[in-house]
């Protein structure tokens, strides 16, 4: 139901607006507006908000493969980062468009650095973390080291199970989920360990 042609997200550009920032906002730069490609976006947003855009890159992908899909449909670029798309309704409109959700989800990472006790996982402490959005496939004790992680959990509330860890590339059982699975398996794939090795 999506004719071609398709855009992919090499190709694609879009006209943003000004974005302002003062030195209380979560995002301490200001974006210039103007037609920009993907690319440009991403950058601009990283720099403006200090988001490795390694980060965004790899939430692109693990909502909407649209780094690596080569027939993309409108509605991956609307919803791209899968802000304002909870497991239980529908995407929130206002948050729709490629450069508003690449922007929203910065600064939603931002957000939860900046307030860490508004939310219910926590850097430093053991976390009641469900294994799927169904309640019934129940909970895991999870201790999360850094502040990078706990914004992974909040973003996405679930951590996979042991059969989706056991297939990386693949799906699991009923309760699996992978949106947490492929963030890391990507990052990883692509960039490199997300570890780092202590020398003493």
């Amino acid at each position: 139901g999506n004719p071609p042609p398709y855009t992919c997200l090499r190709n694609y550009s879009q006209s943003i607006p000004n974005v302002t920032n003062s030195g209380s906002d979560l995002c301490k730069g200001s974006i210039t507006g103007g037609t920009k490609t993907a690319s440009q976006i991403i950058y601009d947003v990283a720099q403006a908000c200090g988001i490795n855009p390694q980060v965004l890159i790899v939430l692109l992908q693990k909502e909407q493969s649209l780094i690596t899909d080569d027939w993309p449909w409108p509605i991956q670029y609307r919803s791209a980062t899968g802000y304002g798309c909870p497991d239980t309704a529908p995407c929130d409109a206002q948050y729709y468009g490629f450069f508003n959700q690449v922007y929203q989800a910065a600064k939603a990472y931002k957000r939860y650095q900046a307030n860490p006790a508004n939310y219910n996982y926590r850097a430093g402490r053991n976390n009641t973390i469900l294994w799927h959005p169904n309640a019934g496939c129940g909970t895991s004790n999870v201790f999360i080291e850094n502040q990078a992680t706990a914004g992974l959990y909040i973003y996405t509330p679930y951590r996979p199970n042991q059969a989706a860890l056991n297939n990386l590339y693949g799906i699991g059982d009923g309760c699996s989920s992978y949106g947490n699975r492929n963030f890391w398996r990507l990052f990883n794939d692509w960039f490199g360990s997300t570890t780092i090795s202590n020398i003493i």
